[in-house]
Formats: structure tokens, sequence, C-alpha cells
């Protein structure tokens, strides 16, 4: 398995469900303040989650060039 590949179809999932949570925000989809912050942890968890995967590719990527 192509290592892109895999890091491509992990960015893409990620921003595909943040995009559907935003979708439900806009939507005014929202039940009540517990479902909202429920969406927003959500959110909060693949910003996270994005960001610590970013930083493995980034070591990845280095201890390849070196």
């Amino acid at each position: 398995m192509d290592p892109l590949w895999l890091a491509d179809k992990v960015y893409k999932l990620i921003r595909e469900k943040r995009e559907q949570l935003a979708q439900i925000m806009i939507a005014g989809s929202v039940k009540d303040m517990e479902h909202y912050q429920n969406l927003r942890g959500q959110v909060e968890v693949l910003d996270y989650f994005e960001s610590e995967f970013q930083n493995i590719i980034g070591k990845a990527t280095e201890d390849v060039d070196e």
C-alpha cells in the first residue's frame, strides 16, 4: 500500500466528516445545546487528529529524506 495514497484517504475522510458536521450546524439541525457541544467536540477531535497525523507524516518524510 502506497503511504501517500493512505495519507490522502485519511485527509479526505477527515475533511468529509468535518464538512458533514458543519452542515448539520449550519442547517439548523442542532437539537439542543448538548447536541451542539457534542458536534463541536467531534470537530475538535478531527482537528487534533489531523494535526497529529500531519506531524507523523512530516516526520516520516524527514526520515525518508535522510
